[in-house]
């Protein structure tokens, strides 16, 4: 087995709504809330968590959520629901990324939650990097993966 730990990661099901575009806005934005440009017509933000949930029961309060936090951020703007999408996606228990090593030459990069979409392009950009032995950042962020993390002791 790869992971020592068969509890590494578990599923979350959870929504992110389609809203108009406006302004200027062409970046991720990332805090207790995301937003990201999906296309020219529509900005994605999210996202709400329900575990041990696998459908779309919450689909209207989940909305109404992420609306009012994105309307923290964005004050003057007219935010006007286009979609909503809702997904599973894989989690670890303390819901910080496995981002790292497992063994040489052997990288994960997984348990992202909702914020996988936004920061995948820059992960996948820093491991290319590091297999040609390259630690861009100098962070040494390719530490190895340690599942003791998990345990509550």
């Amino acid at each position: 087995a790869i992971f020592d730990n068969s509890d590494l990661l578990r599923p979350s099901f959870g929504q992110q709504d389609f809203i108009k575009p406006f302004g200027r806005f062409s970046l991720p934005f990332i805090g207790d809330i995301y937003l990201n440009k999906y296309d020219a017509k529509k900005f994605i933000i999210g996202s709400t968590y329900h575990d041990d949930v696998n459908d779309n029961r919450y689909q209207d309060s989940d909305s109404k959520i992420l609306l009012e936090k994105i309307k923290k951020y964005f004050r003057n703007n007219e935010l006007k629901k286009i979609g909503s999408w809702t997904s599973t996606r894989s989690i670890s228990p303390d819901r910080r990324p496995l981002f790292g090593s497992i063994k040489p030459n052997f990288f994960v990069v997984t348990g992202f939650g909702s914020n996988g979409f936004t920061l995948s392009p820059l992960l996948a950009f820093l491991i290319s990097k590091k297999i040609q032995g390259i630690d861009l950042l100098g962070l040494n962020q390719f530490i190895r993966i340690n599942s003791k993390r998990f345990n509550k002791n």
